[in-house]
């Protein structure tokens, strides 16, 4: 077996926690780097132990690789990955720490390879262009998003998906200030029609585990958008969640405000992996006002 450690730090000119918020956030990866990640699926999740199966790009390729990670609160992770289908295990590791200009990124990763015949073509490949080219694909995504440039992840974003990760909460978007959530009936248009409207369950308050759904149903709503209002989402094959709007939504989204409310998972029932109802009244235990600012930056515009 063969062994390479690769190692760089940078500096990020942003607070660690806004850094840490990004980094950490893997279920997000494909959106925010989306030249390196095109899936994450979470596997199973026991408190900061995720273990996971990603799908990443590198060297022109997509290949599935295991990782089993910690994350470190406020510090970063460090993961063990198996990257069985291209012959490689690897190490890794992220730390963030204070620095006078913001955050010091430290990366390791101790890569093993495990394949003789691929020793000869991977190792030149891995130390002279793997290290750079995750830099660009990752840490200069990650400046744009955090750093002061006006395109800077919002600190409410980053609040709801801090709380996203703990696996205790699940969220509801509504433009109107509620202090008590009563049980609602809700519809659905057989093939995506607005006739014939067909009663959804009983009538219940519903609410999602993914922040970036009740975040689009906080802002894309009738009382924001009320000329022509067509909107969707749905749970993608790697657990992703896709966005679609009209164009004739797309173009009155200017100024949006709504908020996001936050409720204890344990007081809900689960109808699917992103959907949570309650047949009860409940009380949100916070809520989070967002703008258009925060949307989820996969929304498609399409033809319904």
């Amino acid at each position: 077996m063969h062994h390479i450690t690769l190692r760089k730090q940078w500096v990020i000119k942003a607070p660690v926690d806004a850094v840490c918020h990004i980094v950490t956030d893997f279920e997000h990866m494909p959106e925010h780097f989306p030249k390196i990640a095109k899936s994450i699926q979470v596997l199973k999740r026991e408190g900061n132990h995720v273990d996971m199966e990603a799908t990443v790009k590198s060297f022109g390729r997509a290949f599935k690789v295991n990782m089993h990670t910690e994350i470190l609160l406020g510090k970063g992770f460090i993961s063990d990955n198996d990257s069985y289908q291209f012959g490689t295990s690897g190490h890794e590791e992220l730390f963030l720490s204070a620095h006078p200009e913001g955050t010091l990124v430290d990366y390791t990763y101790q890569v093993s390879i495990h394949k003789a015949w691929l020793r000869v073509i991977a190792t030149p490949l891995i130390k002279w262009y793997a290290m750079k080219a995750w830099e660009k694909a990752f840490i200069d995504e990650l400046k744009k998003m955090v750093e002061s440039d006006g395109s800077a992840v919002s600190s409410e974003r980053s609040t709801l998906y801090a709380l996203e990760q703990e696996g205790k909460w699940v969220f509801h978007g509504s433009p109107s200030n509620i202090e008590v959530f009563e049980p609602r009936q809700a519809y659905h248009y057989p093939n995506n029609s607005q006739s014939g409207r067909v009663p959804d369950d009983n009538p219940a308050v519903f609410t999602s585990p993914f922040a970036d759904i009740a975040i689009f149903m906080a802002l894309i709503n009738k009382t924001n958008i009320p000329k022509g209002l067509r909107r969707g989402f749905s749970s993608r094959d790697d657990g992703s969640v896709g966005f679609r709007v009209t164009k004739e939504t797309m173009d009155q989204i200017h100024n949006l405000t709504g908020y996001v409310y936050v409720f204890e998972k344990a007081k809900f029932i689960p109808r699917s992996s992103s959907e949570y109802l309650s047949y009860s009244p409940v009380t949100p235990d916070d809520v989070v006002t967002v703008t258009e600012r925060d949307l989820p930056k996969n929304i498609d515009v399409v033809s319904f």
